[in-house]
């Protein structure tokens, strides 16, 4: 696990792609910012 959350090596292209596009209401924590941003 320190491994993944250092270098993030698999699942991290999903989730970099996904937070780059659009964050994850979870992931920030401001999730009507995140509903404004993707509207």
């Amino acid at each position: 696990m320190a491994s993944a959350v250092a270098g993030e090596p698999r699942g991290a292209g999903l989730l970099s792609d996904s937070d780059r596009r659009r964050p994850l209401p979870g992931s920030r924590g401001n999730t009507k910012s995140t509903r404004m941003e993707v509207a």
